[in-house]
């Protein structure tokens, strides 16, 4: 009886246990959140803005670069969206397949890979994925065979036929940021894009033990180099004379925080002013970068996932981010604005365009915020991209592409209250942004350049308005225009899609002779240096032709009208305007502006005409040996005698002379009226 009642006592303690042990295991693996069972996938990734599609074939189409990522039942991870949450003591096991033709494997420095049946060694150098492979150690006396993988491997597979899946299991997992990489050849794998994050909260639920946090984000820093990632072919790699890029040679293009550039990401919600943020700071790339806040400090607390004690955080405004290394950093919120962050490094282009790189803004929440919305002309009209390129970026849109993956989902964003942003429209190849006030609507000013201005005092809306174009068709200069000597002046023309480079060539005599401004030009303006001339010149033109890729003539385009290109431009008087002669009247401005060689004026002569220019009559000489009047000057001139009827023809002209009384330059202003 007593035997009896001790079996079924125990009976029902070991069945309570097994119950136990198996809500323990399920409350932990509900606990973990994320892609644990993921294949790496061929893909394409275009830039700035990090959009990832899959190849046809194993081939990217133009303008993207190759990957290798990581994917889960959602599709393909772009960089910096393969992030995995878990709780301190976890156990953690991804399931890791492989469609490419070399094998792969994770490890994550920091936390204990177990069972680890690694590393891998190959046994000839030249053949690192084709020879023969050892694992755990080399034999004694084996001193020629290399490792190619810190860890066990997943085999390679085939585009669509993923290798065997493979697990990897870290088992009581510790508190803190940790990167997830590929460790097999990782100096390309990571590079390729096999990199995420791994964020482990403390047992406490929080960042670490007894250190809170209101939010957190996390920063993903990461580069590409699009020579190696188009050269990297993992077919070619197990051929009998394989073929693998080195990433010692390495001059990366694109600068990446969490898989996009700027402008092409969005400002970092961090909450309320007052609030605290935890900042993770992780490198996935090969270079050390500086990550830092301006106007703004925070206190690193932890350094590689180690928690640093109370005498060692320190208050920083930047961290020195290695290649590998993370680090943690607590933020209390200032008042509500945008805080910029970037790389002190200064690696802030896109392929040498800027602004560009490893800038993002941390946006502290306003009170309110207004919605802006963008879009884009549609075919048959033109198309083309619209750029948020001002404080704090946000908006990358081309509302012409039909496919979300390629960038059409990033046509709105919220700004605080009264944020002005600067819209800059990149036009499609074909495609031109209209000129003037026809190339945008809902602005609250287009700048000379034809950039979009708003200020975001209320929920806005603004349209991009491209032309196309199926000929060759210079937009300016094309007449009339009045451009000043020694200047810089924008160029700018539309052009079919086949047209790729474009010939620049200039004439002042109408058209008659021709001198080169540039050649080889791509896209659809240049920054024409316009030449230091002697002399007014009246009749000058602008010729834009473009070629095709083989050389071929697409087509060529001439200004319509002649524009000046001017040494000396009087800018007051202007035409319509009435001034008054005789004593006791005010003194009226004459000015002008002048772009000549340096120290070649040494005199300017003012005179003016009454009678449309058929006699002239002194108003003064400056002197300008000192220089004064090198860019152009002001003269008050008190206008006598009194005239005895108003002179409707009147006319001021400024002359230039150099040292030897030649003129270099003259030009006389608009029609205007001299009253008694």
């Amino acid at each position: 009886m007593e035997k009896k009642t001790l079996k079924k006592v125990y009976t029902a303690r070991l069945l309570f246990a097994v119950f136990l042990v198996v809500a323990m295991a399920w409350q932990a693996e509900a606990e973990i959140v994320g892609p644990t069972n993921i294949t790496i996938k061929h893909a394409c990734i275009s830039m700035p803005d990090g959009a990832v599609t899959a190849p046809t074939g194993t081939a990217c189409p133009k303008d993207t670069i190759k990957m290798w990522l990581p994917a889960d039942s959602t599709g393909l991870l772009a960089p910096g969206s393969f992030v995995i949450t878990a709780d301190e003591g976890d156990s953690l096991t991804i399931t890791l397949s492989n469609e490419l033709a070399i094998p792969v494997s994770l490890v994550i420095p920091g936390q204990v890979l177990t069972p680890n049946n690694g590393p891998v060694w190959f046994t000839d150098i030249a053949h690192p994925y084709t020879s023969g492979t050892l694992p755990g150690s080399r034999p004694e006396g084996d001193v020629t065979s290399r490792v190619r993988s810190f860890s066990h491997e997943a085999p390679a597979g085939a585009q669509g036929v993923p290798g065997a899946a493979t697990s990897y299991t870290w088992p009581s997992l510790k508190p803190g940021t940790y990167l997830i990489l590929s460790g097999t050849h990782p100096s390309l794998q990571v590079q390729m894009g096999i990199y995420g994050v791994l964020i482990v909260m403390a047992a406490d639920g929080n960042p670490y033990t007894d250190i809170t946090a209101t939010q957190e984000v996390t920063l993903l820093f990461s580069e590409i180099d699009p020579a190696i990632h188009n050269s990297a072919d993992d077919a070619a790699m197990v051929l009998p004379t394989p073929t693998i890029p080195s990433t010692n040679i390495f001059y990366p293009k694109y600068f990446l925080i969490n898989g996009k550039a700027f402008p092409a990401n969005n400002p970092i919600p961090i909450g309320a002013a007052g609030s605290t943020t935890l900042l993770r700071f992780a490198n996935a790339g090969l270079d050390t970068y500086v990550p830092l806040l301006q106007g703004q400090s925070m206190q690193v607390i932890a350094e590689d996932s180690y928690l640093k004690p109370d005498n060692l955080r320190f208050n920083r405004y930047s961290v020195d981010l290695h290649a590998g290394k993370t680090f943690d950093a607590l933020l209390t919120n200032p008042a509500a604005g945008y805080i910029p962050l970037y790389d002190r490094r200064l690696y802030l282009s896109n392929a040498a365009q800027a602004p560009g790189g490893m800038l993002t803004y941390l946006e502290v929440a306003a009170e309110t915020q207004q919605t802006l919305t963008v879009s884009t002309s549609v075919a048959p009209n033109g198309t083309g991209k619209v750029v948020v390129e001002s404080l704090p970026g946000g908006i990358f849109c081309d509302s012409s592409i039909i496919a979300p993956a390629l960038g059409a989902t990033d046509c709105t964003q919220d700004y605080n209250t009264g944020t002005q942003v600067k819209l800059v429209a990149y036009p499609n190849p074909g495609s031109l942004l209209r000129q003037g006030p026809n190339g945008w609507t809902g602005c609250d000013t287009v700048t000379p350049d034809n950039e979009c201005l708003v200020t975001m005092s209320a929920a806005k809306a603004v349209t991009a308005n491209f032309q196309d174009f199926n000929a060759v068709r210079l937009i300016t200069p094309n007449g009339d225009e009045s451009i000043p000597s020694g200047s810089f002046y924008t160029v700018t023309w539309g052009a079919p899609a086949n047209a790729v480079k474009f010939r620049l060539r200039y004439s002042i005599d109408g058209g008659n002779t021709w001198l080169m401004i540039n050649k080889n030009i791509t896209g659809n303006s240049f920054n024409w240096a316009v030449p230091t001339i002697r002399g007014n010149k009246r009749n000058a033109k602008v010729q834009v032709t473009g070629y095709r890729a083989n050389g071929d003539v697409v087509g060529s385009d001439v200004s319509n009208a002649v524009f000046s290109i001017n040494v000396v431009t009087v800018t007051s008087p202007v035409r319509g305007e009435t001034w008054s002669s005789g004593v006791g009247q005010l003194a009226v401005p004459i000015t002008w502006v002048s772009n000549p060689a340096a120290g070649v004026v040494r005199t300017i002569v003012i005179e003016y005409s009454k009678n449309d220019g058929a006699k002239w009559l002194p108003v003064t000489t400056l002197d300008n040996t000192g220089g004064q009047y090198n860019a152009g000057g002001t003269y008050s001139w008190q206008i006598e005698p009194t005239v005895p009827e108003a002179k409707p023809n009147s006319f001021v002209r400024v002359t230039l002379k150099d040292a030897g009384g030649n003129v270099i330059a003259t030009d006389k202003s608009g029609k205007f009226t001299i009253t008694q």
